[in-house]
Order: structure tokens, then C-alpha cells, then sequence
């Protein structure tokens, strides 16, 4: 897969809107679905698809760590990370996360691209 094909594809994923953290990613995207009741403390924020995929097509291309392997994002938010190993060959994608609502929307995300990703909600007491 070409990256800018994956940019594209990365593009049209649903994100958090109006992020409260302050180390929020400058990156809008056009299709976004609204996650109610942003936690500052659980820092959520968008990875764009521009950074998502030349990350992942990095990874892929110059260590080989994304074809045919299990890949786990731990902090998924709402699934890009996980959606671009998946589209890049990825056997298993597991997302992790605290926050349900960011879970449904990255359930959605892989559901919307017909990719496997299996997203999971771990109980995490925070400091």
C-alpha cells in the first residue's frame, strides 16, 4: 500500500473534537464524530492520519514490524494507530483503552474501513 493511499484512508476516520489536553495535535479532520465529556486527565487527542501513517509506514517499511505481526496500542483513543496496522497487513490489532466511548468510536472506525481490529476496556485506577 503507498503511504499517501493510507493518509487518505486514515483521513476520512472519525476523531475526538474540541480536545482539552494541552498537548493536542494541530491536526482537524473532516469527518468528526463528537466524544462527549472529554477527560483532561486521560489526555485525549487525536493522532492525525498524516502522523498515523507515516508512523506506522515507517515501522512497517523500515523494521518490518507491522506485516503478519500481533500489533498493540495501548491508549487507542479512537483507533487510527490500530486501523493503519491493520490496513498495512497487521495479523492482529489489538486497541486498549480507558475511555468506552473512544472504544465505540474505534470499533466504529475499523467497522467503517472493513478491517479487524479488536478493541478491549481495561479497568485502570488513576493516580
Amino acid at each position: 500500500m503507498k503511504l499517501k493511499h493510507l493518509e487518505g484512508l486514515l483521513g476520512d476516520l472519525q476523531q475526538f473534537s474540541n480536545p482539552k489536553s494541552s498537548k493536542v495535535v494541530s491536526f482537524t479532520l473532516i469527518s468528526l464524530e463528537t466524544v462527549q465529556n472529554e477527560q483532561v486527565e486521560l489526555e485525549q487527542y487525536p493522532t492525525g492520519p498524516h502522523i498515523a501513517s507515516r508512523m506506522i509506514y515507517t515501522a512497517e517499511n523500515s523494521f518490518d514490524d507491522i506485516s503478519g505481526k500481533v500489533v498493540a496500542d495501548f491508549g487507542c483513543g479512537c483507533g487510527t494507530l490500530g486501523v493503519a496496522s491493520s490496513l498495512l497487513g497487521a495479523e492482529h490489532v489489538v486497541g486498549i483503552d480507558i475511555d468506552p466511548q473512544s472504544l465505540e468510536i474505534a470499533s466504529q472506525n475499523a467497522e467503517d474501513l472493513e478491517v479487524f481490529t479488536s478493541y478491549q476496556k481495561i479497568w485502570l485506577k488513576l493516580p
